[in-house]
């Protein structure tokens, strides 16, 4: 069967689906934020998302295009938001299937055995292999999964030092702040900001790709994906 993700904020629903799952012989699991979940992709794969949009910190829709960027999980998603232009930004974020709440448990379930037998028809046999990002600490570059390099600044690689040294849990803001700075920190400064906007700009303009490092809000940032350092 499927091993499945649900990414779902209201306890009660969350836990009833993974129980019902479980019942229905997936390997079910469920957090209740995107934060919760890109650590939980840091260390675990899954056959099928199925993401609320109404999430804290980031919405669904973002979470469903990056899944989408980064890895071969089918995307359900899963929310009250019912017209047709609610449903049109779910697909175009990237969704393979898009349910209204109230959600039928047994339609939902056996969208998740179509929708993960296809994920394994479709899958290349060397796909899971090459899902890591990976950082050189000799040649100040990062590799994007899909083979291409960007070469990094002093700065840029400090930060990449950090967030991978740390991958899946959240960085302090103020203790990635003292690490690139070597020295005295205004805690007001907005130039880290800055920098991992301009890294992430540049990732994107050189590798195609998304670079999988998470502003939290009032916390720090999360490097949501795979890296390995070299």
């Amino acid at each position: 069967m499927a091993k499945v993700m649900i990414v779902e904020d209201d306890i009660e629903l969350r836990d009833s689906l993974v129980d019902y799952l479980c019942e229905c012989g997936h390997d079910a699991q469920g957090v209740g934020n995107a934060i919760e979940f890109y650590q939980t992709l840091a260390r675990d794969n899954f056959d099928v998302v199925i993401l609320d949009v109404n999430l804290p910190h980031y919405d669904g829709l973002s979470v469903a295009a990056h899944l989408s960027e980064t890895s071969n999980a089918a995307i359900i998603i899963m929310t009250v938001q019912g017209a047709v232009e609610d449903r049109v930004r779910g697909y175009r974020s990237g969704a393979d299937l898009y349910m209204v709440k109230p959600v039928d448990c047994e339609e939902l379930a056996a969208a998740v055995v179509a929708l993960s037998k296809k994920r394994r028809k479709t899958e290349s046999p060397s796909s899971s292999g090459g899902a890591a990002w990976r950082l050189s600490l000799t040649d100040f570059q990062l590799s994007a999964p899909s083979g291409k390099r960007v070469d990094l600044t002093r700065n840029e690689m400090r930060v990449m030092e950090m967030v991978s040294a740390q991958a899946g849990a959240i960085v302090p803001r103020a203790e990635l702040m003292h690490f690139v700075s070597k020295g005295a920190i205004d805690p007001d400064s907005r130039a880290l900001d800055a920098a991992i906007s301009r890294l992430r700009s540049k990732v994107q303009a050189e590798c195609g790709m998304t670079l999988p490092l998470q502003t939290v809000q009032s916390a720090g940032f999360v490097f949501a994906g795979t890296i390995l350092t070299t």
